[in-house]
């Protein structure tokens, strides 16, 4: 046996062969005229469709991830707004917080504030 060969597991393999087959009697069901061309549109429409509705819904789930930002400390600076109030950490420019409302501050902002808070505890 050829290991360099993709393999397919059985689960694929039953979903391709029953699309041969739907395919098939699509064919045959045009040929024989028992399906309508009108039909097969309609039903590649529908298709279409799914896919675009599937495809928006995940682009909309992923901008609410991005928009929901996610809880940090604000101290490795690998984002680009910061909430000092509940502590969340944005990839995107937004100037207020998702979850309280509050200002949001740049990672400049941050960095500087906690430089600050570090002099303060040396000088005590």
């Amino acid at each position: 046996s050829n290991s360099s060969m993709a393999r397919i597991s059985e689960e694929d393999a039953e979903n391709f062969l029953n699309k041969v087959t739907d395919l098939q009697a699509k064919v045959k069901g045009i040929i024989d005229g028992s399906i309508s061309i009108e039909e097969i549109d309609k039903e590649i429409e529908t298709k279409e469709m799914v896919d675009k509705y599937k495809e928006e819904q995940k682009k909309l789930k992923e901008e609410k991830r991005v928009k929901a930002g996610r809880k940090g400390k604000g101290h490795k600076g690998t984002y680009k707004r910061f909430c000092q109030y509940c502590f969340t950490e944005y990839d995107i420019e937004i100037d207020k917080c998702t979850h309280c409302d509050h200002e949001t501050i740049t990672q400049d902002e941050r960095m500087a504030y906690l430089k600050g808070k570090l002099e303060e505890l040396k000088e005590k």
